[in-house]
């Protein structure tokens, strides 16, 4: 008899392991192998940190937050961010900086104990939206400081989504951070431009 409900509750365990969805894990950081300018110019003028401001609590979670086509949140807890986003998004952005403007020195930073930039950029989140076979949209406000300068850049950032699959998801959430980061880019230049050394 004790045998046999141990098998049955073995056989149960079995069953419900082996209908355990596989986790995906993903990141916002450009896949590796893709060519791309890493390296400061030799005339490097500038140094810009990116330091991490607020995201909402509602996504900045590991696992998937997303909306389905009829507008009902849904966590995918089958896909997790292999970093918490208020840390991936300030690194992907000095990334995509200093990708933009080579003749600088771009990093992320706490903003605590850190070397002193030139350029300190607060990103802040104000919205980031995934809607399945529709749209990603991001939301964003940076905050920059040069000397005596101070400005402040908001941008929404669109990219359409055709179908519900995680790469296709993933890829917009990383185009739409691009055109964010390059507009970003674009104004600190300006400020670099503009402001009295």
């Amino acid at each position: 008899m004790k045998r046999s409900l141990f098998s049955s509750v073995l056989l149960v365990l079995t069953a419900a392991c082996s209908h355990s969805p596989i986790a995906r894990e993903h990141s916002l950081f450009p896949p590796l192998g893709i060519s791309t300018n890493t390296e400061p110019s030799a005339s490097t003028r500038a140094t810009i940190g990116v330091v991490a401001g607020t995201v909402p609590e509602s996504i900045d979670r590991p696992q998937w937050v997303v909306m389905d086509a009829v507008g009902t949140t849904r966590i995918l807890t089958s896909d997790r961010w292999i970093e918490p986003l208020k840390l991936a998004i300030p690194r992907t952005i000095a990334y995509q900086i200093q990708q933009t403007l080579p003749d600088t020195l771009v990093w992320a930073t706490s903003g605590a104990g850190s070397a002193r930039p030139d350029v300190r950029l607060r990103i802040d989140v104000a919205a980031w939206e995934a809607v399945l076979e529709k749209y990603v949209r991001i939301d964003l406000v940076w905050h920059i400081d040069h000397a005596k300068m101070r400005r402040v850049g908001r941008g929404s950032f669109v990219l359409p989504v055709d179908n519900s699959l995680p790469a296709s998801l993933l890829q917009a959430q990383r185009e739409a951070l691009t055109k964010g980061s390059v507009r970003i880019a674009e104004e600190v230049r300006d400020v670099l431009r503009t402001s009295p050394q």
